[in-house]
């Protein structure tokens, strides 16, 4: 008596690219919409947060600690899937 063993691949789904981005020290990931205002993933992350007080002062920042321009998509400001981004205040719109 043999059994017959299926040899059909088992197909893994991949994970979706996304992005890290980092608040108060705490990490979530966001998809990775490279053709999106920076913008749009800004007020994704403050909601996602739930910052509530000085919500018009914030930015997003690459790890190098440079600010990303709300109206560049993420391609255009070099931002990548796995790449990792930080929430803080904005000097310039806080100014």
């Amino acid at each position: 008596m043999s059994q017959a063993v299926d040899a059909a691949p088992i197909e893994k789904k991949k994970p979706k690219p996304t992005v890290e981005v980092v608040y108060n020290g705490v990490p979530k990931d966001f998809p990775d919409k490279p053709h999106e205002k920076v913008k749009r993933l800004l007020d994704e992350t403050i909601a996602a947060f739930g910052v509530v007080e000085n919500v018009h002062k914030m930015a997003l920042f690459t790890a190098e600690g440079v600010e990303l321009l709300d109206e560049e998509t993420l391609e255009a400001a070099g931002v990548k899937a796995g790449d990792r981004l930080h929430l803080r205040v904005s000097v310039v719109k806080g100014g």
